[in-house]
């Protein structure tokens, strides 16, 4: 099990002013396929290799569709926070604030197709959050 944090040498997390220019940034981004940048808008720091590496593979995938629209979304009120691999438990980086959602124009078989990731806000700017060790 691989259990290294991004290094120093990767991505700078970056942000967005507000929910709403994440949600503007996101959509620049994505349709310049530009996942270096889509990247610096996730908070980085405490994520492991295979989180980053999930989040990555879920990007370069959803660039093979059309998005349709972006938006920002409360939290389900049942929405797992939190989750245990290997013995360890993870949770979010940062508190959940609310939800960016991605929707693509249908294709194929697929005829509802959206991606979803948790936001949260430090030190005045919003992030796209992904998981990391709980602290005991």
């Amino acid at each position: 099990m691989c259990i290294s944090v991004v290094s120093a040498g990767d991505i700078k997390s970056k942000g967005a002013s507000s929910k709403k220019e994440l949600a503007s940034l996101y959509r620049q981004y994505f349709e310049k396929k530009d996942t270096q940048n889509i990247r610096s808008l996730v908070y980085w720091p405490g994520v492991l290799d295979f989180e980053r590496n999930s989040f990555n593979r879920s990007v370069n995938y959803d660039m093979e569709f059309k998005l349709q629209k972006i938006e920002i979304a409360p939290l389900d009120k049942n929405q797992m926070l939190e989750y245990t691999r290997e013995g360890i438990t993870y949770k979010p980086t940062l508190k959940p604030l609310c939800k960016l959602v991605a929707t693509y124009v249908p294709h194929g078989d697929l005829d509802k197709l959206s991606t979803s990731y948790l936001v949260g806000v430090r030190d005045k700017r919003y992030y796209i959050i992904l998981a990391s060790p709980a602290s005991k």
